[in-house]
């Protein structure tokens, strides 16, 4: 990949220092979104990453329950079942990165501000992707 001679300059509108695409930023500006990344994909990428990885989940065992991949829009909004039923809680931990990019692919808009963990219930409930 070719070098780029000026690596201040911005690949869209910067949303810190209001620099246009092309132009050369300030020398304090934090990049996008304050992260220091001239990319406004890269940042968002980045952002999302830092702040939907929670704690990891410990394997859980709960007989006769089943298991379901969750995303949690806050306070509002409420939990929505992704995938599932699942057996072991282990596989309904293993299906969370499948769930985060069919979330991300259907509402990627959204997809930043949505927590995604597995969550037991005795009974069975319908969930947005199947199993």
């Amino acid at each position: 990949m070719k070098r780029d001679p000026w690596p201040n300059r911005h690949t869209e509108e910067c949303t810190s220092c209001g620099a246009l695409p092309d132009e050369i930023h300030y020398v304090d500006c934090g990049g996008h979104l304050g992260t220091g990344i001239r990319h406004h994909d890269g940042a968002r990428r980045y952002l999302r990453r830092k702040f939907n990885d929670g704690p990891a989940q410990e394997p859980v065992s709960r007989p006769g329950h089943r298991f379901y991949v969750t995303a949690y829009k806050g306070r509002r909004g409420g939990v929505s079942y992704l995938l599932g039923p699942y057996v072991s809680h282990m596989s309904a931990l293993a299906a969370v990165p499948r769930a985060r990019r069919a979330f991300d692919e259907r509402c990627p808009d959204l997809a930043p501000f949505v927590g995604f963990g597995t969550v037991s219930r005795p009974d069975t409930v319908p969930t947005v992707f199947g199993r």
